[in-house]
């Protein structure tokens, strides 16, 4: 997912340049403006300058090249079962074997039980998407932008375990153990007061 967004669109740049034998990358895309998952996804990559590595590098054959790997998915990050059809979900169940969730909202004045449901449900559907997957061996999960203003200077990434957030690295044992749906339910209850 979040691959018509910034990163998105850089992510898998890199994986089809890097990884040209990969069988096939399914992406989810929203339908907007009357154009179709698949009708945005080709826009873009005829358009888009995040791709004129591969446009070089396979010249005529670009499109077709492209379009060998990669499947357009109708789908959004705020629908329940991610809004995708059944006989899609049924093909990402047997085939995928790693899914890489960058999209995100990153809207600063949206309404907050919109920000919500896309960056913290919206995630969630996308794990329970994942486990659904029968191949399934990653999930990679990239926050949208500022989740970490806390912490200062270099910032390794490393495998998050359950549990883990920036209060316990920050203060030890002192902070309280992350529980993601209390905070999302703090977060939706703030939403309906204002």
């Amino acid at each position: 997912s979040g691959t018509t967004g910034f990163l998105g669109k850089l992510i898998l740049e890199k994986v089809l340049h890097e990884q040209p034998d990969i069988a096939r990358v399914y992406v989810l895309v929203s339908p907007r403006r009357g154009k179709s998952a698949a009708e945005r996804l080709s826009a873009q990559l005829r358009s888009s300058a995040a791709y004129s590595r591969l446009r070089n590098q396979h010249g005529e054959a670009y499109m077709d090249f492209v379009f060998s790997k990669i499947t357009a998915v109708s789908g959004n990050l705020g629908a329940p079962d991610l809004g995708i059809e059944r006989e899609d979900m049924a093909r990402l169940e047997r085939e995928v074997d790693v899914v890489v969730n960058c999209a995100g909202n990153t809207t600063f004045d949206g309404r907050l039980d919109d920000l919500l449901n896309t960056n913290a449900l919206g995630a969630l559907r996308m794990l329970r998407l994942t486990k659904r997957c029968s191949n399934a061996k990653l999930l990679v999960h990239i926050s949208t932008a500022y989740v970490n203003g806390k912490r200062v200077g270099h910032i390794p990434e490393r495998p998050l375990k359950p549990g883990d957030c920036i209060a316990r690295e920050l203060n030890g044992n002192r902070a309280p153990e992350l529980d993601v749906d209390r905070e999302i339910e703090m977060g939706l209850a703030a939403a309906d007061r204002i």
